[in-house]
């Protein structure tokens, strides 16, 4: 990825249900002051998304008054459509220099039942969400334990959590 000051702008359409609930131009989305309105906007989940990843899970928060997604919140534009496909969403980033970068997302993983994360994705959300709260040592157990590298009784994976 690259820094806000390269970008130029960035359009995202969406179809006009989520543009509804995530896409409003309103202040709380473009520049979100607590997790909620940051959970439920678009411009502050494609910013923090595109400086500092996708895989940050419950960390994306943590940035809500990082002035780098700040500025490249104020870059986004976004468009509700009336689309055929209600979950598709096309983001196409202009830098600077002029070039486009054009993304599609069709579905999201996990949406359909053809399109199911793989077992490595699970096992990274679940990493990126469960750290945060439970700490480094007891996800590693429920990863050893779920991917079958660890057989306890159930009944001592709590013990583990605990």
């Amino acid at each position: 990825m690259c820094k806000a000051d390269q970008v130029k702008r960035i359009h995202i359409v969406m179809d006009e249900t989520c543009f509804q609930i995530v896409g409003e131009p309103a202040p709380n989305k473009v520049h979100p002051n607590n997790i909620v309105d940051a959970q439920f906007s678009a411009y502050y989940q494609a910013a923090a998304s595109w400086l500092y990843g996708d895989a940050q899970g419950w960390a994306i928060y943590d940035r809500a008054n990082d002035p780098a997604v700040h500025a490249l919140c104020d870059k986004i534009i976004i468009e509700g459509r009336r689309l055929s496909n209600d979950l598709i969403t096309t983001m196409t980033v202009t830098l600077q220099d002029g070039q486009t970068q054009e993304m599609t997302l069709e579905r999201p993983k996990g949406q359909q039942p053809e399109r199911p994360p793989t077992n490595a994705e699970v096992v990274q959300k679940f990493r990126s969400l469960a750290t945060h709260v439970l700490g480094n040592e007891k996800v590693e157990k429920v990863v050893e334990f779920v991917t079958g590298r660890l057989e306890i009784p159930v009944a001592n994976l709590i013990g583990v959590l605990a």
